[in-house]
């Protein structure tokens, strides 16, 4: 509703928990303003801890979040290296400044998206558009990334997947949504049977993962695949 209301050259998102200065604004504008390819741009973010953390994930394939799951290789992580801007498959939307033009041509986020997955969604619609994304590393926010979740983390956890089986099935088709399921269904049942659990007992553990199985697979997952 604010996209729709705003008449600038670029749209800002930010999250409740995040905190942008005007200096770092100026920046992530100075980027998009000197590279007409170039469509969206977020910030690094920085943790109450100080713990600095880049919003760039590669895009969602039937194996790497499984592989994440599992600690196998890189998983979704992406590795920008020391460029001040560097392109990347998509960034979180905690904090991200976007090309209106870009952003309304693609008629905006995708609704039907409800709590996970939407700007993934729309950084893969500016590719298939020939937009970049890019990291800014010279603009460093305070964000509290999770402070929402963590008060709902079964809730979001689920909704993360439902997410996922949306932007699979419009990635990839519904093979893709099958392998998916296949992967994660496998990944869950190797951390079920040997852990770790990271602090929780197994017998939590084991039923957060038995709730995903049958969000993933149940009827509003396959509901959620299906749109």
């Amino acid at each position: 509703q604010g996209a729709a209301a705003a008449r600038g050259e670029f749209l800002l998102f930010v999250n409740a928990d995040a905190v942008l200065s005007g200096p770092d604004l100026d920046r992530l504008e100075a980027a998009l303003a000197a590279d007409p390819g170039l469509a969206a741009v977020a910030p690094w973010a920085v943790g109450p801890d100080g713990t600095l953390r880049s919003p760039a994930m590669r895009f969602l394939d039937p194996f790497n979040h499984a592989a994440g799951l599992l600690g196998l290789g890189p998983g979704r992580s992406y590795a920008t290296g020391d460029a001040e801007l560097a392109d990347v498959d998509w960034v979180s939307a905690s904090v991200l400044l976007v090309r209106a033009s870009a952003f309304e041509g693609l008629c905006g986020f995708d609704e039907s998206y409800f709590f996970y997955g939407e700007d993934e969604d729309l950084c893969w619609r500016l590719g298939r558009r020939g937009y970049r994304v890019a990291v800014h590393r010279g603009v460093r926010v305070c964000d509290d990334r999770g402070a929402s979740t963590r008060q709902v983390p079964d809730w979001s956890e689920r909704q993360l997947y439902r997410g996922h089986l949306r932007f699979m099935r419009r990635r990839g088709g519904p093979l893709a949504v099958l392998a998916y399921r296949v992967a994660v269904s496998v990944a869950l049942a190797v951390k079920m049977l040997f852990g770790p659990f990271r602090g929780r007992g197994r017998a939590a553990a084991t039923g957060g993962h038995l709730a995903v199985l049958r969000c993933i697979w149940g009827r509003q997952g396959l509901s959620t695949a299906r749109n």
